[in-house]
């Protein structure tokens, strides 16, 4: 058995420090290309100081800091490994950017200097901010509250009613949303439906039902009953073929890979080596699919077929071969995350801060991320494209630089204390809550669009609330029946 994630606690000295190897690597090449500028320098040596004091922090790997490291592994592979390449060569960005932005990067090289200025001050304040809380709870680990830790009862009641309920669940919303064309990539959402139907459709299928398999593949492990993790395993499986063939999203697939992994390394459920294999060749193939989905997404909008036939026509159109697809496939996955050329792009636009006009924005339709489509980048509305404005771009559009100072120290906060809360508290379905969690921070940090991630968090709250009750209920329930 695999057991990188079941230990818990996992030395990871050496891969530390090699990660700030990173910096010389992006500082070098860039002040020989563009001089050695005060603030580059400054912001380098300044960011380098303030992760080697965190790391000092943060020598292992356990459930409680993988918040931590997962903002890391953002800053560091999104952010600052990238700079020193557009730094030199803007063009694989060409396409997460309107034109009118795009042509700006070529010559301006003060707004990427300044762009990584600005990364680099929110880097360093979560350094410095998520060791100290690192350090102050050390003493006071809320993530052991208890010797025993909750109390977990299992019945077979509540995984055969996962088991039953989360499929015809599936079908009965994927209906819907096919019948109504709820939550398809680039289509204009048509008229609304009742009771505002649409929206509980759309995060029904984005929120809740992921939640209940992934409640289904922890409660299969808790039984050590690898036939339940298996079928909760396949549902996941199925929801994120469904929902991108439905949908027309590029991400959902991995999405769900990546919410495996996530549980797994929330202690949710144990990874064995077939099954890293068996994960491994969906991944690629996950990838591989993009550039497929991407032209799926194009002739749907001239197709009255059915999805399944439609996305046969898009395999065919593609024309190119297995490992051609994995190359692009990569490419648009690592460079259609936004990064530190979003916050390039922004600067190039000279886009300011919201000041006054930050809560009208919050409340309006597209919050900060249209703000960025319609105002700054001057895209047409009648064009149904929305660009995300990343983290950093969307702390300093909502505040400048007491927004990246504030945005920074909230981050550390959540990162470091949320976790040894939802351990600490006891909850049945701690793994679960930890990894919604790990899902919304990782695509908070991604995509930067955190105004919309509200219905996403109360979605997932309001989900996590009904499932340790039930589980609760069902804990009670079953105690009260043991004899004596």
């Amino acid at each position: 058995m695999f057991n990188f994630f079941n230990k818990p606690t996992i030395s990871h000295a050496n891969l530390r420090w090699a990660l700030l190897l990173i910096f010389p690597a992006v500082c070098a090449p860039v002040v020989v290309h563009f001089g050695p500028t005060p603030e580059v320098v400054i912001s380098c040596v300044v960011a380098m100081m303030s992760c080697v004091y965190l790391l000092c922090q943060l020598n292992t790997i356990t459930s409680r800091n993988l918040t931590v490291w997962l903002v890391l592994c953002v800053f560091f592979f999104l952010y600052f490994l990238r700079y020193v390449y557009f730094s030199f060569d803007p063009t694989p960005v060409k396409g997460t950017h309107p034109d009118t932005a795009y042509k700006l990067l070529h010559d301006d090289s003060a707004a990427l200097q300044r762009s990584f200025v600005f990364s680099s001050i929110v880097f360093a304040i979560f350094c410095v901010g998520s060791a100290l809380l690192l350090k102050r709870t050390a003493n006071k680990d809320l993530y052991a509250a208890s010797s025993t830790g909750p109390r977990r009862v299992v019945d077979g009641q509540s995984t055969r009613i996962l088991l039953f309920g989360i499929p015809a669940l599936m079908f009965l919303l994927g209906y819907v949303a096919y019948k109504y064309q709820i939550g398809q990539m680039g289509v204009d959402p048509g008229e609304p439906l009742p009771f505002r139907l649409k929206g509980l459709v759309f995060y029904a299928r984005l929120i809740v039902l992921p939640l209940l398999i992934l409640t289904l593949i922890y409660l299969g492990k808790i039984a050590t009953n690898s036939w339940v993790v298996r079928a909760g395993l396949f549902l996941l499986l199925a929801h994120g073929i469904s929902d991108m063939m439905l949908r027309g999203s590029r991400s959902i697939l991995l999405l769900c890979i990546l919410l495996t992994i996530f549980l797994a390394a929330s202690g949710g459920m144990r990874l064995k080596r077939n099954g890293i294999l068996i994960g491994s060749a969906l991944l690629l193939a996950a990838v591989s699919l993009m550039p497929v989905v991407m032209k799926y997404r194009i002739l749907r909008f001239t197709s009255n077929e059915d999805p399944i036939t439609v996305l046969g026509h898009a395999m065919r159109a593609t024309g190119e071969s297995l490992p051609q697809l994995l190359l692009n496939g990569l490419s648009v996955l690592y460079y259609r995350i936004p990064g530190i050329e979003t916050m390039w792009a922004i600067l190039s636009v000279k886009a300011e801060p919201l000041g006054s006009a930050l809560i009208p924005t919050l409340i309006s339709p597209f919050g900060i991320t249209g703000y960025l489509t319609f105002t700054a980048y001057q895209v047409p509305p009648e064009s149904n494209t929305l660009f995300a404005p990343g983290f950093v771009g969307w702390l300093y559009l909502a505040g400048g630089m007491i927004g990246l100072v504030l945005g920074a120290l909230v981050l550390a906060w959540v990162c470091v204390i949320v976790p040894r809360l939802i351990y600490g508290a006891g909850l049945q379905c701690a793994p679960v809550a930890n990894t919604f969690l790990l899902w919304i921070l990782f695509v908070s940090m991604t995509d930067g669009t955190l105004d919309s991630n509200l219905y996403i968090i109360a979605a997932g709250l309001i989900s996590l609330c009904g499932i340790e009750l039930s589980l609760f209920m069902f804990s009670k329930k079953n105690a009260a029946e043991v004899p004596g």
